[in-house]
């Protein structure tokens, strides 16, 4: 299980009796409000999914990515490579992209990113404004405002010589 990074919810507060594995949601009584994950038999928080980890010294963490969501007997990446079972969006989800497997759709659908419905990056929920400023190299002596206009007019030089030699070979 992953440690939790700064871009992440905080770790829930509060106890589970037990050591968080769990069949019903009685097994995770204690006053953190954990509920048990019928996928994942542990005890998880209801807000943010981190599950019941008595292995680390915080006592939460991500969701494994090795469990037995299948029920083969075998405990292995169910939910694909580097994805995890969400109990807040109950189904598998991966952290970094923010994309969730809707399995009534069939499809991947985004979220939100580390373990947080709607977050975008750095943590805004709304990263709708984006924009480009100038871009430069280290050491440019200030001619970073002409490095856009560069790379856009070696683009274009790039498009223009592959239509003019797809034009050639057609004749």
């Amino acid at each position: 299980m992953a440690p939790i990074s700064g871009g992440m919810p905080p770790l829930p507060t509060g106890t589970v009796m037990g050591n968080g594995t769990c069949k019903v949601d009685a097994d995770c009584a204690g006053t953190a409000g954990a509920l048990c994950s019928q996928s994942l038999y542990l005890c998880y928080d209801p807000k943010t999914g981190y599950v019941r980890n008595t292995t680390v010294p915080e006592g939460w963490s991500q969701p494994p990515r090795y469990f037995d969501l299948d029920h083969d007997g075998q405990t292995d990446e169910d939910c694909g490579l580097g994805n995890v079972w969400w109990e807040v969006q109950r189904g598998c989800y991966d952290p970094v992209s923010g994309y969730a497997f809707d399995p009534n759709a069939k499809v991947w659908v985004w979220v939100g990113e580390d373990y947080v419905k709607g977050q975008l990056g750095d943590g805004n929920a709304d990263d709708s404004s984006c924009s480009v400023t100038s871009v430069g190299l280290a050491g440019d002596n200030g001619e970073a405002g002409r490095w856009p206009w560069a790379l856009g007019a070696a683009l274009g030089a790039a498009l223009t010589l592959g239509v003019r030699r797809r034009s050639r070979a057609s004749r």
